[in-house]
């Protein structure tokens, strides 16, 4: 792992956008602004986020991390549950495994791998997607994956210069 520690947000379903935004979306669209704390805000938020979504997803179709595992923890009404570690090919395929089921969600870069934090009805989940080296993809052909718990030395960082 490097010693330059990098986060930053990849998307945030929560995100609160700037009421200049929207105002500025108005006039390029010929609409007629209404209060911050109206419907049509509301609205307009909601699609800016609908399609920041959208965008990131479409982004990560030329994502170069391929062969990553995801760990993490559900948190239900029953009580907080560790996930079995699962496998999968490309990050954005473990990021939709990982989204799918979330009413909100937030993705963040976090020094070399890629932290998602989420709620739903039940509660709150949070996952961490690795990428796998050698050794972590000979545990993959063997079949043991999913029968252990990750250790450190299966991962590779994650570089920003292969998210897009």
């Amino acid at each position: 792992m490097s010693n330059n520690k990098q986060t930053f947000t990849m998307v945030d379903t929560e995100a609160e956008y700037d009421y200049a935004d929207y105002l500025e979306w108005c006039e390029l669209n010929d609409e007629e602004p209404q209060d911050k704390e109206s419907e049509g805000y509301y609205e307009w938020e909601n699609a800016t986020h609908t399609m920041d979504v959208e965008d990131f997803f479409a982004n990560l179709q030329y994502c170069n991390v391929k062969n990553v595992a995801i760990e993490g923890k559900l948190g239900l009404w029953s009580g907080i549950k560790k996930i079995i570690p699962v496998y999968c090919e490309t990050l954005e395929q473990a990021i939709r495994k990982c989204t799918n089921f979330l009413d909100t969600f937030k993705v963040e870069f976090n020094d070399g791998k890629i932290v998602i934090f989420g709620s739903h009805h039940d509660g709150s989940n949070c996952f961490t997607i690795h990428a796998l080296n050698y050794l972590g993809m000979k545990e993959v052909d063997a079949d043991r994956f999913g029968n252990t718990d990750l250790k450190e030395w299966m991962f590779k960082s994650i570089k920003t210069k292969d998210l897009w």
